[in-house]
């Protein structure tokens, strides 16, 4: 993780650590994607500590990772997870980071149209998500194409 992602999550510690579920399918999200070890994610889902502590304990692992920012929004907004709240505030973190910084904001890859929509459901504002001004009129007026076998057959 980079510095400004960290002081992102240390800012807001103690509403992040009582916010986030360290629950299995969080960890699965985050094994699958690689940013926890198998021995990582059994330590944390064996763990005896209290809600808060697992969190906490789970954010200074994420903290040690390679892109572990974007992919841990990336898991807290995951179907099977839906953990907005603490999402939300990486959201609105980042955001303000590329709003203060001259770097353009990169886009995240996960965020297609369907995680857009429910993201905006759970009261994360449009203008945190890192997408196209034009990104839900685009993928609401898209047409399937046609399969190649259609192309061939029609």
């Amino acid at each position: 993780m980079l510095r400004w992602q960290r002081d992102i999550i240390t800012a807001k510690l103690t509403d992040f650590n009582k916010d986030v579920n360290v629950s299995v399918q969080l960890l699965a999200v985050l094994t699958e994607k690689g940013l926890l070890s198998e021995e990582e994610s059994q330590r944390l889902e064996h763990s005896s500590l209290i809600k808060i502590e697992k969190a906490a304990s789970l954010v200074r692992t994420l903290q040690t990772k390679l892109n572990g920012f974007d992919i841990f929004i990336e898991a807290l907004c995951h179907l099977e997870v839906k953990q907005y709240g603490p999402a939300k505030l990486l959201l609105e973190g980042r955001s303000e980071y590329y709003k203060t910084s001259a770097e353009p904001k990169p886009l995240l890859p996960f965020l297609d149209s369907a995680t857009v929509q429910r993201l905006q459901e759970a009261y994360i504002p449009a203008h945190i998500l890192p997408v196209p001004t034009n990104f839900a009129q685009e993928n609401t007026n898209c047409q399937e194409s046609p399969s190649p076998m259609d192309q061939l057959n029609g």
